[in-house]
């Protein structure tokens, strides 16, 4: 049995010894000292569902007017992805793409 997992917090290394051998091996791809690079800026707003288009254009124009910021939308579904990348596309942002694991290049 193999299981994948982004992170080893204590939780996921208690679920390896649950369901796999009592000494399940861990292998790290790059590095385990890894920190958030300090050029990013991470925005994150929790909000009621009618706002978060309204809230979604105002934020890419204040960071995205001048284009020369790189800006990423996470979304919970990938439906949403699709909804979104069209909403911004009929908007001004006809380059954008949604990308998710599975999903066919176009």
């Amino acid at each position: 049995m193999v299981m994948f997992s982004a992170t080893w917090p204590l939780a996921v290394h208690h679920l390896a010894q649950e369901f796999m051998d009592p000494n399940p091996v861990k292998v790290v791809v790059g590095s385990e000292d890894l920190s958030a690079n300090h050029d990013v800026m991470q925005i994150v707003e929790v909000l009621d569902e009618r706002l978060r288009d309204k809230r979604l254009l105002a934020l890419l124009e204040k960071y995205h007017k001048s284009q020369k910021n790189r800006v990423l939308v996470f979304v919970l579904y990938k439906w949403e992805t699709t909804r979104v990348e069209k909403m911004l596309q009929q908007g001004y942002y006809a380059t954008i793409v949604a990308i998710w694991v599975g999903k066919r290049c176009q």
